[in-house]
């Protein structure tokens, strides 16, 4: 990743950059002709197309549409994958920590701080993205026990 996460806490950046990282690991751990196709059909696609326009090209007849339609089968068996759940778990927890950390700065304008509610199963996510991630080192885990509990989790 070029640039990173900048956070009031260096834990709750390396969370976080953790977590996407898994996301990443695991939809793409799929076969090389689903992420082939995956990629080829992200190109075809224009950013800024409205729901109906995108729609009308999904169920078209052309070459971009059979693109489209064989990158939507990979991505639903991707769904019903063993990686979709862990995958999930950790969007979910990126999720709360970003919106937390990015509302962090106020806590002066408003005079509190916003609590970061964590369920069991976040908080499990967050301490294996601590533990191992790829090639990061490992954050101590007492640091993400502190992390999660200075922040009311």
């Amino acid at each position: 990743m070029i640039g990173g996460w900048y956070f009031k806490d260096r834990v709750g950046e390396q969370l976080v950059a953790r977590c996407l990282e898994n996301f990443r690991v695991l939809f793409l751990r799929q076969p090389d002709d689903a992420q082939i196709k995956w990629s080829v059909a992200v190109g075809v696609v224009d950013a800024r197309a409205k729901l109906g326009p995108f729609n009308t090209t999904l169920h078209g007849s052309d070459g971009n549409s059979a693109l489209l339609r064989e990158a939507q089968r990979n991505f639903d068996l991707w769904l019903t994958s063993t990686d979709f759940g862990p995958a999930l778990c950790n969007l979910r927890a990126m999720r709360l920590v970003l919106a937390y950390e990015m509302n962090r700065p106020y806590q002066y304008w408003y005079g509190s701080c916003e609590r970061l509610d964590l369920g069991d199963d976040v908080k499990n996510t967050l301490r294996a993205a601590g533990a191992i991630c790829g090639s990061y080192p490992p954050i101590p885990p007492e640091q993400i026990e502190d992390y999660m509990r200075e922040k009311k989790a």
